[in-house]
């Protein structure tokens, strides 16, 4: 699947209007997301229909526009691929198109995706049938019910998170740390506000959207997880050679033995 490469200032017309407010921070998310995906599905099939001459100037996941491959690679890298192993059964939390699913699957026995957007999932699907070890789920608000307690080896969601309000977060964290087994690790990804980058994103929005992001600090984030029996063994330094790093905060943690 692709499609013609997005530029920031054309991003904007792929969302649309959501009816819901952004104080409902799920309702607003799985709206917002759910409109995205219709319009990503409209545009690739425009982009099938003319052909593709250029392949390398097309994006083959919705999500790609939002920062480079490379970038991604060397996250996938650094905070997935150390953590997992063929025997893994692991969740992602947020498929989206599906961009970093497919790079996983091959690393895992199974892997579970979720998303509270139903039209994302139908376009992960999609994009991701040539993998047969994937499950997909919907999620219903901030809940994962549908994993029993300490059933699963690692979790992750990448490029979630920056939309999430705090107490979100939260509810999510607490949801995360009962799943995993003791000793298994999560992979999660949210903003950060004492990055230089991060800032700067900060100061150009003029309230919280969450069409852009909802900021917190790497001491926030570590408040959430010891309330919570999870504990952050790896995290990202800031670094202007990677798109995330220089705006963000990656982090892995483990779920501490009661």
């Amino acid at each position: 699947m692709h499609i013609k490469h997005i530029v920031p200032s054309a991003i904007r017309r792929f969302f649309g209007h959501s009816k819901q407010k952004t104080s409902d921070n799920i309702n607003y998310n799985k709206s917002l997301w759910n409109s995205y995906a219709q319009r990503w599905s409209k545009e690739t099939a425009w982009v099938e229909k003319e052909g593709v001459q250029d392949k390398e100037s097309y994006l083959e996941f919705l999500g790609d526009e939002w920062g480079t491959k490379e970038d991604v690679l060397t996250i996938i890298d650094e905070f997935i691929k150390p953590y997992v192993s063929s025997h893994s059964h692991a969740l992602e939390i947020g498929v989206g198109g599906g961009r970093i699913a497919d790079k996983v699957a091959p690393l895992v026995k199974t892997l579970d995706v979720s998303d509270i957007a139903i039209t994302m999932l139908e376009n992960a699907k999609k994009a991701l049938s040539m993998h047969t070890n994937i499950t997909y789920f919907p999620l219903n608000g901030t809940s994962l019910h549908l994993w029993e307690d300490a059933s699963i080896d690692f979790v992750y969601s990448f490029d979630v998170f920056v939309h999430l309000d705090l107490h979100t977060m939260w509810r999510y964290f607490q949801e995360i740390s009962r799943i995993l087994k003791p000793n298994a690790l999560a992979f999660i990804h949210t903003t950060n506000l004492l990055a230089p980058k991060g800032w700067q994103r900060f100061e150009s929005q003029r309230a919280f959207k969450v069409e852009g992001h909802y900021f917190v600090t790497p001491e926030i984030i570590s408040t959430l997880c010891n309330h919570c029996n999870l504990e952050i063994i790896k995290e990202s330094q800031t670094s202007e050679q990677n798109f995330y790093y220089a705006r963000d905060y990656l982090f892995i943690v483990r779920k501490k033995e009661q």
